[in-house]
């Protein structure tokens, strides 16, 4: 599936996976995270109720971006699983070393990547 929000609709969808979430663009390159995020939720919920799952990973982009918005509402609400972590803290297989030679060329993107 592409990240067209309304090219879901009427899928029975038990669970779906926004893998780099904040970076979510529409073809005129208009963020519309919010709205495929809305669209899964509300198709997600409307057909398994409570059963049904929508996971979100991604990297913040900016402050206040849709990734740190969801983390807070995690905070706010009971039934919304967030964790946040630098990539090797999450992702056992790898240690910061792997990303060392993004560190020497760009050291804050690399900080913004892979430890936000």
């Amino acid at each position: 599936m592409h990240i067209q929000n309304e090219s879901y609709e009427g899928f029975n969808i038990l669970g779906a996976v926004m893998d780099e979430a904040a970076a979510f663009k529409s073809t005129t390159n208009v963020a519309n995270v919010d709205k495929i995020y809305g669209t899964l939720k509300t198709t997600i919920t409307s057909r398994f109720g409570s059963r049904g799952k929508l996971l979100i990973l991604s990297y913040t982009r900016h402050a206040g971006d849709f990734i740190e918005r969801k983390y807070e509402e995690s905070l706010e609400f009971p039934f919304i699983l967030g964790d946040k972590g630098a990539t090797w803290e999450i992702n056992l297989m790898r240690k910061r070393e792997d990303f060392a030679d993004d560190y020497l060329r760009d050291p804050v993107t690399a900080a913004g990547m892979y430890e936000s």
